[in-house]
């Protein structure tokens, strides 16, 4: 019996949000005591942050084709990844 309401996730999805809540909250409660402040507020912070950043360089950023990146990134364990260089 799973307490709360009826997950529409698959176990695998689950699975990924928790391996990703993990990833994440220790560095939340570090940065929390470093500043004094609630996890809650860290985390906020991060994503306002991060959709700042992200709003002044979209338009600078430019991926054309799903070709573009595979020749322009670097490929770890089977899985590409693209990155920005400035």
């Amino acid at each position: 019996h799973t307490p709360g309401p009826r997950c529409t996730l698959s176990a695998t999805d689950q699975m990924f949000l928790l391996l990703l809540y993990m990833r994440f909250y220790p560095p939340d409660i570090f940065m929390a005591l470093i500043f004094a402040t609630d996890q809650k507020t860290v985390w906020l912070t991060r994503e306002r942050t991060l959709n700042f950043l992200y709003d002044h360089v979209k338009g600078e950023l430019q991926f054309p084709n799903k070709l573009w990146r595979a020749a322009h990134s670097i490929k770890i364990y089977d899985e590409c990844y693209s990155f920005v260089i400035d």
